[in-house]
This record gives C-alpha cells, structure tokens and sequence, in this order.
C-alpha cells in the first residue's frame, strides 16, 4: 500500500536532503538510492532517476551539470529548469511539478531533485510535433502547419529564453490523466 502523495513527497525529500548533506559526487548519491531500495526507472546523458514502492508517484533524480558521454559541447539545463520552476518564473500545465531541487553541499555541479512521476508518452504524433516547433524554433523557422500550435508552443517558446530546446521522446512525458509534460527540455551552449 502508497503513502498519500503528501507523505511520499515528504519522505523523497528527506532522503534527498540526507543525500545532498552526505555526498560530493553523483556516483555516491546513485549508491545511497539503490542501497536504500530505489529502483532506476531511467537515465540519459546527465541524470538517473529513482522511484520507491512506498512513494510511487514521486521520483528522485541525481544529475549532473556536465558530461562525458556527449559529443556536443553542451551542460544539463535541468538545474535551471528546475529552479525556475520551484521559483515560479515557469507556470504551466506542460512543466512538471518539482517538489525540491538541491545542490549538494561541496558540488554544485550534482544536483537531486524531487518531482511528480510521469509515464512513457504513449502519443507520438504529440512527441513528433514537439521534436518538429523545437526544430524549427532553434532554427528560427516560421511555423510550418506541422508544429505544436497554442499554448504548447508557447511554452516552448518561452523554455527556449532559458537554453537551447532538447526535445525528444524521452523528455515527452505524461501524466496519468494523459496530459503531455516536458521533463527535461533544456541542455546548455558551453561556447
């Protein structure tokens, strides 16, 4: 049996708060998660992200600003994201809902963040649209009839102020309610 989301939320972010005050590197942090029964649900070039059975409808996510497994010159945006989302300068129905996001202490580059969990996109006509007005807004394109349009457009519009849009199936999410989230959209120029 789940704990209410309040509660699931008040015990990712202890142990969140415990694995920033205890560890200088990513690596420790993923080793504390997985020694404390989180399981991995998912990783990309920069994070890893936990989810528990007794808090099914939160995630933890350990990142870190930079990478070694890209060829591009580019730095995580999702500290950023996620900061300008808890700040309230990012209001929208496509950001998903982050619950905390800290520093480690000693590493500012390591960042644990605890948000609502979000599922596989299952619309890909969503997904390719969305690859499509980030393309094209990148490339300072005019719209071409086959973009998102209202305010999903708008919201990536106003994302694109923050870092260049990394839009791919992996960062469409969605909620269970089938209502589309942009999880993880920004990387950074290093240049």
């Amino acid at each position: 049996m789940s704990l209410h989301i309040n509660s699931q939320i008040a015990g990712a972010i202890r142990i969140a708060t415990s694995a920033i005050g205890l560890f200088r590197s990513k690596r420790a942090c993923v080793a504390f998660f997985k020694e404390r029964g989180w399981t991995r649900i998912g990783s990309g070039a920069f994070g890893v992200v936990f989810t528990h059975s007794l808090h099914p409808r939160v995630v933890v996510k350990v990142s870190a600003r930079l990478t070694e497994r890209t060829t591009r010159p580019v730095d995580d945006g999702f500290q950023e994201y996620a900061n300008a989302i808890i700040r309230g300068w990012i209001r929208s129905s496509f950001a998903p809902r982050v619950y905390f996001t800290e520093r480690l202490r000693g590493n500012d580059r390591v960042t644990v963040t605890v948000m609502e969990r979000c599922l596989p996109c299952r619309n890909e006509e969503f997904v390719h649209r969305a690859e499509r007005t980030a393309m094209n807004l990148e490339a300072w394109r005019i719209y071409d009839g086959y973009e998102l349009g209202g305010h999903a457009r708008r919201f990536l519009e106003i994302l694109r102020q923050y870092g260049k849009l990394d839009i791919h199936k992996g960062n469409v999410m969605q909620r269970a309610n089938g209502s589309m989230v942009f999880t993880d959209p920004l990387v950074l120029d290093r240049r």
